[in-house]
């Protein structure tokens, strides 16, 4: 039972690995992105990542404009490329609240935290943004988690509430 219960631990670290958001080496928008967040379906062999980043922050008193870019890998398939802009997507704002309010996670120390339900299937959602610790410093979060958690609820809303917005055009400026 335990040898079953390591290797589905380990399929489920390799799917959660498939939606890591990471930016390739030379991608400058991805660089450039102050956040990324993605869902890959364990068992689909594909992957959704969305790449988030500020397009200009303006003189006056307007808000700040930004661009997504969404990156669809199927298997054995090229890579769809998709874009939004703030500018023309009323949901982007939304949807970048709403992820500052994404429940974290709390640290789960083995041995002193019981183990947690093992999800045979699934799906591995990601987030990684800049942060700010409550002092004031700035910092990094990245977590990862399958369904049925806030992460996973936010990253499945946002997707549908951006599905109107995606274009294969990147947006001018």
């Amino acid at each position: 039972m335990e040898s079953l219960r390591k290797g589905i631990a380990m399929l489920l670290a390799l799917a959660l690995q498939a939606a890591s958001t990471l930016p390739a080496p030379g991608d400058g928008f991805a660089e450039h992105a102050f956040a990324h967040f993605s869902r890959a379906p364990a068992l689909a062999h594909s992957s959704e990542t969305v790449d988030v980043a500020l397009a200009y922050v303006p003189y006056s008193t307007a808000p700040a404009a930004y661009t997504m870019r969404l990156t669809r890998r199927r298997f054995q398939q090229s890579d769809a490329i998709f874009w939004a802009d703030s500018r023309s997507c009323p949901a982007m704002r939304p949807v970048l609240d709403a992820m500052r309010a994404v429940a974290l996670p709390n640290p789960r120390v083995p041995g002193i935290d019981s183990d947690g339900d093992i999800i045979m299937d699934g799906a591995g959602y990601r987030l990684t943004t800049m942060a700010r610790f409550a002092d004031g410093q700035d910092g990094e979060l990245g977590y990862s988690s399958n369904v049925g958690t806030p992460l996973a609820a936010w990253v499945d809303h946002s997707l549908a509430a951006l599905a109107r917005c995606w274009s294969s055009r990147p947006p001018e400026g």
